[in-house]
């Protein structure tokens, strides 16, 4: 069953995508029964479950709760190393589309790869790049901002974030 939840996330609340997932779990029906809840985004990309609800989600965005029957296990290493490689030739596919400004095609592979792979810094970068370049900066600030968290030491990514800051006038005061 569907049913829309408000829930008010104060942008200064520092709590992790847990606490909220644990908000809702406690107010769905009591027919829904025990079960894990994640929450996605619009685009289907999982939110991180220690990662801060506000550094994730811009404000105002819909998020999506979806309920399985248990928490996801973490992979093993080795598995976690096969996944990579699994994901390689779709990564191949994204950049080459990117290269040559098919930009539509690049994203769609990006977002999907980010399906599977919610922290993959390739993608989140050029999500982020894709979005700048179309002009969306608030949105560019989204993508690229999750770049920068899983790789601070990239100029890149925080160049980037810092003109989409700019051009979507954060960067002002």
């Amino acid at each position: 069953p569907e049913f829309t939840l408000a829930v008010s996330w104060a942008p200064t609340d520092r709590r992790a995508v847990r606490d909220l997932c644990a908000l809702v779990a406690k107010r769905l029906p009591a027919t829904a029964g025990t079960r894990h809840i994640s929450l996605v985004t619009e685009n289907g990309v999982e939110l991180p479950a220690g990662h801060c609800v506000c550094a994730c989600v811009r404000e105002g965005a819909d998020l999506i709760a979806k309920s399985v029957a248990r928490p996801p296990s973490q992979p093993a290493p080795a598995a976690a190393a096969k996944a990579a490689e699994d994901l390689e030739p779709y990564l191949k596919a994204a950049d080459k589309a990117y290269g040559a400004r098919q930009l539509a095609r690049a994203k769609t592979i990006y977002t999907e790869l980010l399906g599977v792979s919610p922290r993959l810094f390739t993608a989140l970068l050029r999500l982020g790049l894709i979005e700048e370049q179309a002009g969306r900066h608030e949105e560019a600030c989204h993508w690229l901002q999750r770049a920068v968290r899983e790789d601070p030491a990239s100029e890149e990514a925080a160049v980037a974030l810092a003109r989409s800051h700019l051009a979507a006038g954060e960067g002002e005061e």
